[in-house]
């Protein structure tokens, strides 16, 4: 990726100013791996200010020392994000997916949706059959009714601590080609292919 770049304003450059001037004096690596930080990242930063040159590394930006509160500053001038703000948006990200994998099937057809947002090995139970497999998806989708509509929204989502799987469930209704509605519950149980994209590799009706 290319770097991100901040524009500072004036204030900010004064503060981050003084923070080098006082973090410049102390090198090295200060703080141990379980400081503050239980995911064991870190920061490292080379200052120049005034003539002086110093290279710091901190455990997680703690905020121990001239050279953790620049560290940490600079992370917030970033906008990096907490633990907390980032498993926030990966489920965020995983109803979004949900989301758009019901609207794919409004606007395409359920058969297209339920092969486009499998994973290479996913799994469907539905009431008779088991399919595995995309092209077991597939086919058990070619006898899908003319005319029928599935649609569903989800209510709430889970991912690991990784990021790499999650789950969802919502309300679902079953649109038959005459008229009738038949309401239900789902599960899906998600996964991240090699490029990031969320795809199920489960996915069950709950009546």
């Amino acid at each position: 990726d290319a770097p991100r770049t901040t524009t500072l304003t004036a204030a900010q450059r004064t503060e981050l100013t003084a923070l080098a001037r006082a973090a410049a004096g102390v090198g090295g690596q200060v703080g141990g791996a379980t400081e503050v930080c239980p995911a064991g990242e870190q920061a490292y930063i080379e200052i120049a200010v005034e003539g002086r040159a110093s290279s710091l590394s901190r455990p997680c930006a703690a905020n121990s020392d001239g050279g953790g509160r620049l560290a940490l500053r600079l992370s917030e001038l970033a906008g990096s994000r907490t633990e907390e703000e980032l498993a926030a948006a990966a489920v965020a990200e995983l109803m979004q997916a949900d989301r758009d994998f019901a609207a794919m099937a409004r606007a395409e057809g359920v058969p297209a949706a339920f092969a486009h947002f499998a994973a290479e090995d996913a799994m469907i139970v539905t009431g008779a059959e088991i399919a595995r497999g995309r092209a077991g998806i597939a086919h058990i989708y070619t006898g899908w009714p003319e005319g029928a509509q599935l649609e569903w929204s989800p209510e709430t989502a889970r991912v690991s601590a990784r990021g790499d799987m999650g789950w969802s469930w919502g309300n679902s209704v079953m649109t038959l080609p005459d008229g009738a509605r038949q309401p239900g519950r789902y599960i899906s149980v998600w996964t991240r292919d090699y490029e990031g994209n969320w795809r199920y590799a489960f996915d069950a009706p709950i009546r």
